[in-house]
């Protein structure tokens, strides 16, 4: 077994008293404001599993609000939208297809909607008078019977086709007229010559699409 010599003219010292001289460095001072949540180590722990089991149940609780809230205002919604629905179902004039929303009188019948303006000549006569902006109208019934509506609605059909073939007559005449008498290189002629053809035909559709309504 070797030993070890050691020469006589050196020194060993050993660093067993060091540790009492030592310090450990003082902690960082923390500076930010968050609050971070400090996890367990282990996540077996019951700690752990606490923490865990606790934000399950946040959660779920959290999301079950979030769905109630948006089921209240979808159903908030859905009654909004029924409501306008039928209002404007029920006002609705049958002539300009705009709804009437206040002062509508109502008869036996609940057929048609209309404004004041847009009833038409041979239904004036069925008319209230203590109603100034808007009406109710429809076919009111009579004492013998209701052959005598039908009658009225025949006779604004017919009146409502005479109107439109004589329309539609005077738009061809016209037209032909103007296109064979104007100047072709006078630019304003030409301007007040379209315009006139549009507004023709703009009268005829419209006397047309009031024809098809009844």
């Amino acid at each position: 077994m070797c030993k070890q010599i050691i020469p006589p003219n050196r020194v060993i010292v050993t660093n067993n008293l060091l540790g009492s001289f030592l310090e450990s460095p003082p902690a960082p001072a923390r500076k930010g404001k968050r609050n971070i949540e400090r996890f367990p180590f282990a996540i077996t722990s019951e700690r752990y599993q606490e923490m865990f089991r606790k934000k399950e149940v946040l959660k779920k609780q959290q999301e079950e609000e979030k769905e109630n809230r948006k089921r209240k205002k979808q159903e908030k919604r859905n009654e909004k939208q029924g409501k306008s629905n039928n209002s404007q179902t029920a006002t609705q004039c049958s002539a300009c297809l705009k709804v009437i929303r206040s002062g509508e009188l109502q008869s036996d019948d609940y057929k048609r909607y209309y404004h004041q303006k847009c009833v038409p000549q041979s239904h004036e006569r069925n008319t209230p008078s203590d109603d100034d902006l808007y009406i109710y109208h429809s076919c009111y019934r009579l004492s013998d019977s209701d052959q005598d509506c039908e009658d009225i609605d025949d006779q604004e059909v017919d009146e409502l086709y005479e109107q439109y073939n004589q329309a539609k007559k005077h738009f061809t005449n016209d037209y032909t007229t103007l296109y064979k008498t104007r100047p072709i290189n006078d630019a304003f002629n030409n301007y007040i010559f379209f315009a006139y053809v549009q507004i023709i035909i703009v009268s005829v559709n419209s006397a047309k699409l009031f024809l098809n309504m009844f």
